[in-house]
């Protein structure tokens, strides 16, 4: 175009301006009070890539500028790969959006999801560890519903019971809640000054599953059946640790703690406008009781174990054991036996807990893991195996049990065999079933007789009717006039528990029949028990 054009003088890299934002964005030099009072900034956060990048340039040009850092603490994250640890890219077509994940389960569920990864790691997403996550902000969903309608229910308020009286009322399993609450706020607290985010999820994922699987389950009959003072401690509990809870998710799953948190709100009439309104909870060390949280969780130890000989036998929960006996030597499982006896009971579904060092008729086989041994010792292995069968079972399994392990000599050498160098059997005598846990063994007692499985069939019918009043639209408080067709035999069996399966499902009135009901019901329903079919009628009750 016939111009001249020079170029310009003052060329500098890209980088300088994002190394020098530091004062930059405080106005620095015209604003000395803001530089001041926020430089250098607490705490700042990118991906692992910007260590050769952003991090370090803001420190060397605050060092030339300064002579100091410009950040105090510095937290990276990897990066997101495929479920196979493959990088994610276009040309594989292996990229997944965050808003697939935002769409399919929401975006508490990615920040919930994402906010666990080790600091500076990689993840390789998975969608069935996102589905788990977003199964468990519907738990903490159903608590707060659960408090609604309990509270609806007893026409009480929560957040308006006295705190003194409360505290003196509280029992074992809410002293435990309690001081789960406390120990996690204190917990959780550390973690954020220290800028460990990665490591607060899990603290508080176990708190409110605890909340859900543990308090609200080992309460839920005192909580509907028990006498007004305690139903009053169960409502208390419940909301106190619902809230606290809501305080600290709150900054990791926003949406759905307000939205949580506004229906107390108008339930409960609380004041303030947001739960983000709502102070950081402060941790109450008079509150935090280390015995009963290790009691505890022997209990949840003990009773995973109880869950997987079920599971071994195909026997649901609903079903009542006649005995669970436990097997250990342990000192601190046996001194916390009497605290958590009742607990395992009802959680366990038994009708007795037993606890004894050996299982009358249990026979021990020990034999060597020679993949575990051979490698340790060598050409040491085959004397080793020798003496190994030599050596009794009860007295290799006494000096693990006690020493942790089984020493002797061999050719003058030390061999220490530990537990994991061996393969233990049992052949366990009829009619138990075996399952291991942390401390010992649990054995299920798998006799059955017509009181047991009246039971069982009694708690599978109450679900099944509960279940049929939710499809049918009906809400808690709703009654019914209910019809249950069942045979004759099982017409026996339930007839002595009528007035349970009218307060359970809300009956104002029951006949239980072996034939089709005369009148004309406004909902039906069928289902079948192992082979035992039923069928109901139910009218709403105005």
């Amino acid at each position: 175009d016939g111009k001249v054009y020079h170029r310009i003088p003052d060329v500098l890299d890209v980088w300088i301006d994002a190394g020098t934002a530091s004062w930059n964005a405080l106005g620095y030099p015209k604003n000395k009070k803001l530089f001041d009072e926020l430089y250098p900034a607490d705490f700042i956060l990118e991906g692992k890539d910007q260590i050769r990048g952003w991090f370090n340039l803001l420190l060397i040009a605050s060092f030339l500028a300064f002579d100091r850092p410009s950040f105090k603490s510095v937290y990276m994250h990897g990066f997101i790969n495929d479920a196979s640890g493959v990088k994610m890219s276009k040309s594989l077509g292996n990229i997944i959006s965050p808003n697939e994940l935002i769409e399919k389960h929401g975006a508490d569920t990615l920040r919930y999801y994402m906010s666990q990864t080790t600091a500076g790691e990689d993840i390789n997403f998975s969608w069935e560890e996102a589905a788990t996550k977003s199964r468990y902000l519907h738990i903490f969903w159903n608590v707060h519903k659960f408090l609604l309608h309990l509270a609806e229910e007893q026409g009480m308020n929560p957040f308006t019971l006295n705190q003194s009286r409360m505290s003196r009322l509280l029992a074992f399993e809410e002293k435990y809640i309690f001081s789960k609450l406390h120990s996690t706020i204190k917990k959780v607290t550390a973690l954020l000054e220290t800028y460990r985010l990665d490591e607060i999820i899990m603290p508080l994922e176990e708190l409110f599953l605890e909340l859900s699987r543990t308090y609200i389950q080992i309460v839920r009959d005192k909580s509907t059946l028990g006498e007004e003072q305690e139903k009053e401690v169960c409502l208390y509990t419940i909301a106190q640790v619902l809230l606290e809870s809501l305080k600290m998710l709150s900054i990791i799953a926003p949406f759905i703690a307000e939205a949580m948190y506004l229906n107390l709100k108008d339930a409960f009439q609380l004041k303030e406008v947001s739960i983000s309104h709502y102070p950081w909870p402060v941790a109450d060390d008079k509150k935090i009781d280390a015995a009963i949280e290790q009691q505890m969780a022997i209990s949840g130890n003990i009773l995973q174990a109880v869950y997987n000989a079920r599971d071994k036998v195909k026997l649901g929960l609903r079903w009542p054991q006649k005995e669970i006996v436990i097997i250990t030597k342990d000192k601190e499982v046996l001194a916390s036996m009497p605290q958590i006896q009742e607990i395992l009971q009802k959680q366990a579904n038994a009708r007795q807990i037993k606890t004894k060092e050996y299982l009358p008729g249990l026979k021990v086989s020990v034999k060597p893991n020679h993949g575990k041994i051979g490698p340790v010792y060598g050409p040491l292995s085959p004397q080793i195996h020798t003496q190994l069968t030599i050596d009794s079972p009860e007295t290799i399994i006494s000096h693990l049990e006690r020493d942790k392990a089984h020493i002797f000599t061999v050719d003058g050498q030390e061999v220490k065999i530990t537990k994991e160098m061996l393969i233990i059997q049992h052949e366990v005598p009829s009619p138990y079933q075996e399952a291991e846990f942390k401390y010992g063994y649990i054995y299920l007692n798998l006799d059955r007789n017509d009181e047991l499985e009246a039971e069982g069939y009694l708690r599978e019918a109450m679900r099944n009717i509960q279940q049929a009043r939710k499809d049918a639209g009906l809400g808690k408080l709703d009654r019914i006039e209910l019809f249950l067709k069942v045979s004759p035999v099982m017409k026996t069996r339930l007839e002595k528990r009528a007035e349970d399966i009218q307060e359970k499902v809300g009956a104002l009135g029951l006949d239980v029949v072996s034939v089709n009901p005369l009148k004309k019901y406004q909902h039906h329903a069928q289902f079948k028990v192992k082979q035992e079919e039923f069928s109901i009628w139910f009218d709403v009750v105005e």
